[in-house]
């Protein structure tokens, strides 16, 4: 496997797989904490004072000079596997606005990867020379080489990715386009909660949970769809007219 690799590329395995950290989740935060070094990166830290495993085994520093998200993650680590479908969202919404970046502590799960629609993102192996934190998922916004802002929390990750994407020109009118184009073309969204009890076949059903005590069409990860069109109360259905959100 490559050790570092942009997905969407053409490129062969020709790395060697690292060793994998042992990983603890902590059930109460969803995450999991690593039992390897940490240098316990923060804003305003250089990361191309850092170095990655690059093919071949040598170590390369990085060089992330675009305006970047990235999430340090393990393949031993649920509540990061669980945030792939989110690192997908958001890369087919986000992508001409700003770059996306995965790390991971060991292994890249190439084959877990590949069932997720991840083209153009990069992802790195830190080969379990040492952490960036002693949690998992952890959240950075990179700059110019420069940690802009670091997160352990995944609700102030979401609002604050929210409100810097919303600064972009239609967000969520490219948020919405990709809703409606993945579910053939319907242009309502209904939000709805663990106890909604109808059947919405001609609009886009929008959970925030993850149940099966009804039909939905997507799973409002960390709320991050919801906090996308400002909704606070269940059901909310949204249109939207000119570029503009509609609320009802």
């Amino acid at each position: 496997m490559l050790l570092r690799k942009k997905y969407g590329d053409n490129m062969t395995n020709k790395g060697i797989p690292a060793l994998c950290c042992l990983t603890l989740c902590m059930m109460s935060f969803g995450g999991c904490s690593s039992n390897i070094k940490n240098i316990q990166l923060k804003q305003g830290d250089k990361i191309n004072e850092l170095s990655y495993r690059a093919e071949g085994k040598k170590k390369e520093k990085f060089d992330i000079k675009d305006d970047t998200v990235l999430f340090y993650v393990s393949d031993t680590c649920a509540g990061c596997m669980e945030k792939l479908p989110l690192i997908e969202d958001l890369n087919k919404i986000c992508k001409d606005d700003i770059n996306i970046s995965m790390v991971f502590d060991g292994i890249i799960p190439e084959e877990r990867l590949g069932k997720y629609e991840l083209t153009g993102i990069d992802t790195y192996t830190l080969d379990n020379m040492y952490s960036f934190s002693q949690s998992m998922p952890h959240y950075y916004f990179v700059e110019n080489n420069t940690v802009i802002k670091d997160f352990g929390s995944n609700e102030e990750f979401i609002a604050t990715l929210v409100e810097k994407m919303s600064e972009k020109n239609d967000f969520q009118q490219k948020a919405f386009d990709v809703l409606s184009r993945e579910n053939s073309g319907k242009t309502s969204i209904l939000f709805v909660d663990d106890i909604y009890s109808g059947t919405d076949k001609d609009k886009i059903v929008i959970s925030n949970s993850e149940t099966e005590n009804y039909e939905y069409d997507v799973y409002d990860n960390l709320s991050f769809y919801s906090k996308v069109f400002g909704i606070e109360n269940y059901p909310s259905e949204v249109t939207m007219s000119d570029g503009k959100v509609n609320v009802f």
